[in-house]
């Protein structure tokens, strides 16, 4: 995914990393939250859906890393993935996708009809 940072594919801790865009597709913002441990991070749903109203998003993209090396999104990716997708539903906000990075390798859940 070429908006997600590179290097962060390879850390050792998890990260999400939030994209805003308008209607459009054009970005308005981007932040990171870190702090997961080696197996999982928290999807901030109350901090990613506060941001997007701040910044007008009409769109979201989300990414995280795994790594385990394997991009396979865990029972609680999916779970939390579908609650957000719902609440931004909600606000006419719309999350476009959420990809997990591992490595060289990744999983969207857009492409593979999760969303």
């Amino acid at each position: 995914m070429r908006l997600f940072d590179a290097d962060a594919a390879h850390e050792a801790s998890e990260s999400v990393q939030i994209f805003h865009l308008d209607s459009d597709r054009h970005l308005l913002g981007r932040s990171i939250v870190a702090g997961g441990d080696e197996g999982a991070v928290d999807l901030p749903i109350r901090r990613i859906i506060g941001e997007a109203l701040e910044l007008g998003s009409s769109m979201l993209v989300i990414a995280h890393n795994h790594p385990s090396g394997d991009p396979a999104p865990s029972r609680a990716d999916q779970l939390a993935t579908r609650k957000l997708a719902d609440i931004a539903r909600a606000l006419d906000i719309r999350l476009l996708d959420h990809m997990i990075v591992a490595g060289d390798r990744s999983y969207s859940f857009a492409e593979s009809g999760l969303l």
